[in-house]
This record gives structure tokens, sequence and C-alpha cells, in this order.
């Protein structure tokens, strides 16, 4: 466990040094907005971080950065959870406060939004798991994942019909690597599920087009199929 060291002359009132972590609880009226978040939560997503809150309180800080006022804290990471304080009205929050480095501080903004991939048949098993215990309902209470897309999510990881897609020589996306080689035309039908599906595993895998989601999505089932054949 951290031993805690008091440093009062460098710490504002309230706060804590834990391990070399300035830890402590301001009001929520005194964070501000270090510049324009760049990524944005779904509405869904929002009622689920709301419902977390209030079910379990917060379980993770918000990084701040000295605010140019005195009693004031720019927002680093944690723009979300912020906002849901304010929407619950909540009078104070935890942060963990970071040295004031413009260059510095910009780059943490940067680098805390790193986010590790899903591995898809496994987020899919335990999602199927709480939705056996807790149900569909309440999962999207606290997710923002809806019935009718796990079940499309579900349906499409356990049957891939590798008939129902069409391969075919055809121009290259003007987003597209041409030095990876020609191009394939990939032709999928035009429905919500795979609307949904496509949304979801860009997201994901972090890939910039649909020719990319679709390939990074072949090459995890190949692996997975290969492992399974080498048992």
């Amino acid at each position: 466990m951290a031993k805690e060291t008091s440093s009062p002359q460098q710490l504002p009132p309230g706060f804590h040094n834990f391990g070399g972590m300035k830890l402590g609880m301001v009001p929520t009226s005194s964070l501000t907005r270090r510049r324009t978040n760049y990524r944005a939560m779904p509405e869904a997503s929002m009622a689920a971080l709301r419902n977390s809150v209030e079910k379990f309180g917060f379980k993770s800080f918000i990084v701040v950065a000295p605010g140019k006022q005195d009693g004031t804290f720019e927002v680093v990471d944690g723009h979300h959870r912020w906002e849901t304080a304010q929407s619950l009205n909540m009078p104070e929050v935890p942060v963990v406060m970071l040295e004031q480095d413009s260059n510095g501080t910009d780059l943490a903004m940067l680098s805390f939004n790193v986010q590790a991939d899903v591995i898809p048949d496994v987020y899919v098993d335990f999602l199927k798991e709480m939705t056996d215990k807790i149900g569909t309902d309440t999962l999207a209470s606290f997710t923002g994942i809806t019935d009718d897309f796990l079940a499309d999510l579900t349906k499409t990881l356990q049957q891939v019909n590798i008939g129902e897609i069409n391969l075919g020589t055809g121009q290259a996306d003007d987003t597209a690597d041409r030095s990876r080689g020609n191009a394939l035309n990939v032709s999928l039908p035009s429905t919500s599920e795979v609307t949904k599906l496509l949304a979801y595993f860009k997201d994901v895998f972090k890939t910039p087009t649909d020719s990319d989601t679709i390939l990074t999505a072949l090459k995890h089932l190949y692996g997975l199929w290969n492992k399974d054949e080498k048992k």
C-alpha cells in the first residue's frame, strides 16, 4: 500500500500525496474545460455511465491540471464523468492532479485515451453470461448494449457464411492503402444488422475504413479457426 506523505506547501487544500500521486476531492464547480473533448459518447452510453455512477459511485479519478485561476482545475481526462457528476448535482468529485505543463498535459490528454482492443468472442461470451445472470434490460442500462445488438453480434460470430460474401475485382476505396495490393470488392447486404456490426467492429478494431474493418475481422476469425484446427 502506498505510503501517504504530506507536502502542504506544494498541494492545494484537501489534497494528499500517495506514492507520488496527488489525490483529492474538489468541488465539481471548480473544474473547467481545458480544451474541447475530441471523444463523443453516444446518448445510450452516457445514460449507462450515469446509472453506473448512481449505483456504484465514482471508482476512478478524473485527471486534472491546475487551472489558470486559484482553486480551479482543468479536466485532462474524464470529461464524461465530469458531465455525469454535474447532471447528478454531485458537490464533489475525486481527482488526481498532474503538474501544469502545457505540452506534457496535452500529451497526457491523448495518451490517456489509448484503448485496448476487444477480443470479440471472449467479449460476447461475457455479455451472454451476464445476460443470463441479470437480464438484457439491466445489462443495457449499465452498458448501453441493446438486446437486438447482442443478438446480432452473437449470431454473426457463431454463423459465418462465406457463401453470402461476393468477391470480385474492382477499384480500391479512395482511402485504401494501395501498397497492400489490388483491391477486391466485398458486397454485403445493406441491412441494419450489417450497418451496426460494421460500426461496432470499426470502433473495436480502431480501423479507419469499412474495408480495413472487414479485413481485420477476417484475420481474427482465421486466427480462431487455425487455433482450433491445431488442437
